[in-house]
């Protein structure tokens, strides 16, 4: 049998649990706010989209794993799924494509939000899946990940909740989340390349990063950003809320004070980096966004507070990454030394 931590290994869960689904579920406060929906009219929907995201996070985590045992036993990287049987392999597999399966059912008389949420799978199992494994194809495999990991799963999210209160798609809310979202998943899936760059140079891996010398990347890697906090500007114009847009300064000073405090930088992806730094915008895609819409949410909504405790429960862990560093009695010392 499975055990719980034999389930969060296989799946990989740290991986993605709170980097992702908050960033999801973010999307989905703010198309709520969009539509004028109250939460309690849409949330068992919102469930079941989350849940099939969840399925679909767990069989890229298996399927990739499968298909790197090879490598990482030669980059001398972990893999969970080289101690199972070939067998359990399988099935494990099976049990996703299966459930998925599952859900594309229930998306059935939603035409859009079936493509979408196939196209997620099938964008995972190219990247991933011999003979096509496009994660050793260059550019090919970097966005087949970002579509798959980021862009077909946020428009899934707003074309689902669009079809479920029978109202016609905001197809700039669409767009512009569509251009955000595939900009967010570039530089995520880059990072991670950047990040594994040697270990995928020593094991043959030939992914697009391995290809290339990382400070060449700079240029491209400011207009991926540039690109994305535009769309991130249409998206808070879209949204029509001072209160929501006001956290993004308040990220900004966050972040500032942390550079001041302790010398952390903000950088855009991932380039061989040593020293102290965070990921620029993770924190407010993952933290600030979907706290913001909360908030607002609690504050205009009738039991909208139940929301927003849920939501802090469930993703308590990378609330706590995120300030960790800030919020202790050496910070308090060193404001107080700062500010004399």
């Amino acid at each position: 049998m499975f055990t719980y931590l034999n389930i969060r290994k296989i799946s990989r869960v740290q991986d993605w649990w709170g980097y992702k689904l908050s960033l999801f579920l973010a999307i989905a406060y703010a198309t709520m706010l969009i539509i004028n929906v109250n939460f309690f009219q849409i949330g068992y929907w919102v469930l079941i989209l989350l849940t099939s995201l969840i399925i679909g996070a767990a069989y890229v985590s298996i399927i990739n794993d499968i298909t790197d045992i090879k490598h990482d036993h030669a980059a001398g990287k972990s893999n969970y799924m080289a101690n199972l049987s070939l067998s359990t392999r399988l099935a494990l597999a099976a049990f996703c494509v299966i459930t998925g399966g599952i859900f594309m059912c229930a998306f059935y008389s939603d035409k859009i939000s079936l493509c979408l949420y196939i196209m997620s799978w099938v964008a995972f199992s190219l990247y991933s899946i011999p003979p096509v494994r496009l994660k050793t194809k260059g550019i090919w495999g970097v966005f087949a990940d970002a579509c798959g990991a980021h862009l077909f799963p946020s428009c899934l999210i707003i074309a689902s909740l669009y079809h479920f209160m029978a109202k016609p798609v905001n197809w700039l809310w669409f767009t512009t989340v569509a251009i955000w979202a595939l900009m967010l998943g570039l530089r995520g899936i880059l990072s991670h390349q950047f990040d594994d760059r040697q270990k995928d140079i020593a094991a043959g891996v030939n992914t697009y990063a391995s290809k290339i010398e990382p400070n060449s990347f700079k240029i491209k890697a400011k207009l991926l950003i540039i690109i994305e906090l535009a769309a991130l500007a249409l998206m808070l114009i879209i949204i029509k809320n001072a209160f929501i847009t006001a956290f993004l300064l308040l990220y900004v000073s966050y972040a500032l004070l942390r550079y001041r405090l302790y010398k952390t930088r903000v950088i855009i992806i991932i380039l061989n980096e040593k020293k102290n730094y965070r990921v620029l915008m993770n924190e407010y895609y993952q933290v600030f966004f979907p706290i913001s819409v909360l908030l607002y949410i609690a504050i205009h909504q009738p039991y909208g507070w139940i929301l927003l405790l849920l939501h802090i429960i469930v993703f308590h862990k990378i609330m706590y990454l995120t300030f960790n560093e800030v919020f202790t009695i050496n910070t308090f010392r060193r404001f107080i030394q700062y500010i004399k």
